[in-house]
């Protein structure tokens, strides 16, 4: 179950003010017992309550600092290695992860940052397949424009997306004496890889057709 980081603020002002509180309280009361009960000067009596709430002072004081810097550190150590990898994620670094083992709000924070980075970095990967798909995909297109002596044709084809169904082609006859020439343009439905497939399907088969 996790300790929430206000439990833990909690348990150290508790640490650090009431229980000193009731051991005053406790010295106080037995300085009082004490002078009911025998022939101690009260000057004696008001001088041993005052060492021992000294002491008391002296160890309790020692205690909270020690806890603050317990809690100090179990805070400070976290949020440390979260800004270390945000930083590395705005360098573009997507390989390092937060080492956090807290149970509480910064672990938890630690964990959605590692899940982010690993999202981030599943995006990048597809970003860079989508890329290489539009390069391969622009290459099935016409590379040159088409020049005769009775018809010039040019063309170009930019995508919304990295990849997408939009194609247009230019087939010059093969025979010597023939002055045919055949364009295909057609626009699949929709975009992104499905409609990369089956645009590249069909240029197959009008060259093979060809």
């Amino acid at each position: 179950k996790p300790i929430r980081i206000s439990t833990r603020l909690f348990s150290l002002l508790f640490a650090g003010t009431f229980v000193p509180l009731f051991f005053i309280h406790v010295t106080i009361l037995k300085a009082v017992k004490l002078s009911d009960s025998s022939n101690i000067s009260l000057r004696d009596i008001l001088s041993e309550v005052q060492k021992t709430i000294a002491m008391e002072s002296l160890i309790f004081g020692g205690l909270a600092i020690f806890i603050t810097f317990l809690v100090l550190q179990n805070l400070k150590q976290p949020i440390k290695e979260i800004i270390r990898v945000l930083t590395h994620i705005r360098k573009g670094n997507l390989t390092e992860r937060a080492s956090i083992y807290s149970n509480d709000e910064i672990g938890f924070t630690g964990d959605v940052v590692n899940a982010m980075t690993e999202e981030l970095l599943e995006k990048e990967k597809m970003s860079h397949s989508l890329n290489l798909a539009k390069e391969i995909q622009q290459s099935l297109l016409p590379q040159e424009d088409f020049y005769s002596d009775s018809i010039d044709i040019t063309g170009t084809s930019i995508y919304c997306d990295q990849t997408g169904g939009d194609y247009y082609d230019i087939f010059n006859s093969d025979k010597a004496d023939s002055n045919f020439i055949s364009t295909v343009i057609s626009d699949v439905s929709g975009h992104g890889i499905s409609s990369a497939l089956l645009m590249a399907s069909l240029r197959a088969s009008l060259w093979f057709r060809k």
